[in-house]
């Protein structure tokens, strides 16, 4: 669980504090851009407030979850349901061998209520997108691996997590798999990925429509050189959009691409958006008069990428397109979704941080954080009933056993770092005071370990058996990282500021 206490209440503010602040972002951004930053005690205890935004208090918190203690865990998708309580799907592995799809619910501040993990009866499978029906079912596309081959699956599950029916297509060697899913108006299930026929090398753009039932209604395959579909939407006049990377017969560098086909399935035109030279394509966001694609794009394929953004009509024409953030700086965009404010919010990766930025509707950002300093991966976000932000990855990737990674954002980005201890939640780890003086209390009263690293991952400081406080007055004011497991397994990684008396 998190240091940062849970359940807080954050107000918007307007104003800038030009309150003494640490950075943990680990590399340079354009000057316009926010950081994210830890405010002095007496800031926080006089901008504690409450803000009622469409009838919700905003909530936010920043979580490492674990379902297997010991096993790699890869957060996919995560959705705010109608109660509020958040769901993460990913996925679980607990050996090298063994691969499993692991679905999470969470209450609204980030407190584990249950989990389930699905038994593959092959030996790895593997979640790529996931939906939440209006109806209440969850559906989960991914796929279905052996030692030799991979078919790509979908799966729908009932509210509580349990198996409805479940759709596997592949050939025999072939490496198949559906990377997303969108849900039609009618209620039906396009589910898009890629094909690879090991013997030959050969790509395949993928696409199949599913009744509600899981029946096949029609399934496509289009041969290209080199790509795959990342991202589907259905278009009010119900044909299909896919977005997705491709590097086709006679081009000479790979592109970002979206193709449109009609109900049918039948392709109807294809257009490529190349950038600065090579591009990919990662989410579509439909729009009442286009759509918005996100990726990132290089000057060549063996530069790092950019954040990208193109804008188009319905005829796929671009209307603009936009490079966020520094040049070759190691970032792409791979979820983007609408805002409260018409506007949209774009999850990422910058260089080993999970990254949000808040653009206006012409793709200018308002505002880019990054979380997790330099040990994260992001993988999808969603605006909240709050006006807040859930967004979904891994963290502790340098440990080789990441965790679930939940960042719940106020509309501003921020997350609310100290401020008094309130109840105690199930299943949580806290310190406090955060900031702090060196002297530590936590709550519950004894925890099995905790490590104190500083900014670069270095370990400084490891204690096992830990009981009720700490003492940390040795250490030299600034910013660092706690690791903690209570007795009864559960995981905590949060940051901490200390402001020690030397």
């Amino acid at each position: 669980m998190h240091v940062i206490p849970k359940g807080k209440m954050t107000f918007s503010l307007s104003a800038t504090f030009a309150s003494n602040c640490l950075n943990f972002c680990n590399k340079e951004k354009v000057a316009s851009r926010l950081r994210i930053t830890f405010l002095t005690g007496i800031h926080i205890f006089f901008s504690i407030g409450i803000l009622i935004s469409n009838g919700f208090a905003q909530t936010s918190f920043e979580r490492s979850l674990d379902v297997i203690s010991g096993a790699a865990h890869t957060g996919i998708k995560g959705m705010e349901l109608p109660d509020s309580s958040l769901l993460v799907v990913g996925c679980v592995a607990d050996s090298s061998t063994r691969q499993k799809i692991c679905l999470l619910w969470t209450n609204p501040y980030g407190d584990t209520l249950r989990s389930v993990k699905l038994q593959p009866p092959t030996l790895r499978e593997k979640a790529y997108d996931a939906l939440h029906k209006v109806s209440g079912e969850i559906v989960v596309a991914g796929s279905a691996e052996d030692s030799t081959s991979s078919d790509a699956l979908v799966m729908q599950l009932d509210a509580a997590g349990n198996i409805l029916w479940r759709h596997q297509q592949g050939t025999s060697l072939s490496n198949e798999r559906f990377n997303s899913l969108s849900q039609t108006q009618s209620g039906n299930i396009v589910a898009a990925g890629r094909a690879v026929r090991i013997q030959t090398n050969s790509y395949y753009l993928k696409a199949e429509l599913l009744q509600s039932t899981g029946v096949v209604s029609w399934s496509k395959e289009w041969r290209t050189r080199l790509g795959e579909i990342n991202s589907v939407m259905e278009s009010p006049d119900s044909s299909v959009f896919f977005c997705g990377y491709l590097l086709d017969f006679g081009d000479t560098s790979g592109s970002m691409f979206l193709m449109k086909v009609n109900a049918a399935g039948d392709s109807l035109w294809t257009k490529k958006y190349f950038g600065s030279g090579w591009a990919t394509g990662n989410s579509i966001l439909i729009l009442p008069d286009g759509l918005l694609i996100a990726g990132a794009t290089s000057y060549s394929s063996l530069l790092a990428g950019d954040h990208f953004l193109v804008r188009t009509n319905f005829n796929g024409d671009t209307l603009w397109t936009r490079r966020i953030g520094s040049v070759n700086a190691d970032e792409k965009i791979v979820d983007v979704a609408g805002t409260p404010d018409n506007c949209y919010i774009l999850c990422g990766n910058a260089q080993s941080n999970l990254e949000l930025i808040k653009t206006d509707t012409l793709g200018n950002a308002e505002w880019i954080h990054d979380y997790n300093s330099g040990d994260a991966l992001a993988k999808s976000v969603c605006s909240t009933r709050d006006s807040g932000y859930f967004a979904v990855g891994s963290s502790g990737l340098s440990t080789g056993l990441p965790f679930f990674y939940l960042v719940k954002t106020d509309a501003n980005g921020g997350i609310l770092l100290g401020g008094t201890l309130t109840e105690q939640r199930p299943n949580e780890i806290r310190f406090y005071p955060n900031p702090s003086n060196g002297h530590l209390h936590f709550m519950p009263a004894e925890l099995f370990s905790m490590e104190v690293r500083d900014v670069s991952g270095k370990l400084i400081y490891r204690r096992d058996k830990c009981s009720d406080a700490i003492d940390l007055t040795f250490l030299a004011s600034g910013a660092y990282f706690l690791f903690a497991r209570s007795s009864n397994g559960d995981f905590m990684q949060g940051k901490l500021l200390l402001s020690t008396e030397r």
